[in-house]
């Protein structure tokens, strides 16, 4: 590998805003620590949208799809402006999750109504041309996935304890990081294991989320492992590119920052309890 045509490149990695329940609070500190950490890219991992809205499940929301898009624009709007005053060469990506893919599924909007309901074309949601939009929310290793050096980007496909681990298998590579959002869940890299002895050339970790940690519809579940939270690091690519593929060796680095668990939400919160 010859090292001086290679470059370390600083990424910031969030997800799971699912305006309008975003945390000001969170997001604030999101805002701060972009400033402060100053990332070539900054890589929202999807779930943008709450997308109830526009659901065709009878629901209790109030605000409409229009007022999605109207938060949404104005959201990444300012992580744009933050981003690009703390590095003017910052690139914006956004990788679609299921909540925003749900806009544009054959199985939830009719039809006639569906090119209405495309985020990635409406009137009402200009800023999104600021955004890089390099993949589908797909199952599929190149298609459902962000490359940028030896790590993987995605929203995340399922929600079990193993999720990260197997996904990280079928959908990354050998020695590479799998950063997945989703769950709601922060987790540490982590290595993929075999068994409780036997270690994989696999990595995964999880952003969490920056939403409300309180919705009214999961009173029934357990969220108390839902973090507000996000992901810094860098990686090694090739300069003009955003792949690089030793395959024998890690050359990245990564850190998960939790900024509050729902258990501190809980404390401050006691009448939800």
């Amino acid at each position: 590998m010859n090292i001086n045509k290679k470059k370390i490149k600083k990424w910031l990695a969030f997800g799971c805003t699912h305006v309008p329940y975003q945390d000001q609070e969170a997001i604030g500190w999101l805002l701060k620590t972009i400033e402060e950490y100053k990332p070539d890219y900054v890589i929202h991992l999807g779930d943008l949208f709450e997308a109830a809205s526009a659901s065709k499940f009878q629901n209790e929301e109030t605000h409409t799809l229009s007022d999605e898009f109207k938060e949404a624009n104005n959201l990444l709007s300012t992580i744009r402006k933050i981003s690009r005053g703390a590095n003017r060469k910052t690139t914006c990506v956004f990788v679609p999750g299921n909540h925003d893919w749900n806009l544009l599924s054959i199985n939830r909007i009719d039809p006639q109504l569906r090119s209405l309901c495309d985020w990635r074309n409406h009137q009402l949601f200009p800023e999104i041309h600021n955004w890089s939009l390099p993949c589908k929310y797909e199952f599929d290793r190149n298609r459902g996935i962000f490359t940028l050096g030896q790590c993987t980007f995605s929203h995340g496909y399922t929600a079990n304890a193993s999720a990260g681990e197997m996904e990280a298998i079928l959908l990354s590579h050998p020695h590479y990081l799998s950063v997945q959002a989703h769950t709601h869940r922060g987790l540490p890299v982590t290595q993929a294991m075999r068994t409780k002895i036997v270690a994989l050339p696999y990595y995964y970790t999880n952003v969490g989320c920056l939403r409300n940690l309180d919705p009214n519809w999961c009173q029934r579940l357990n969220t108390m492992r839902w973090t507000q939270s996000l992901c810094l690091g860098d990686t090694l690519i090739d300069q003009g590119k955003t792949s690089c593929r030793p395959r024998h060796s890690t050359t990245w680095s990564a850190e998960t920052l939790i900024y509050k668990t729902k258990s501190d939400f809980t404390k401050t919160n006691p009448e939800i309890s």
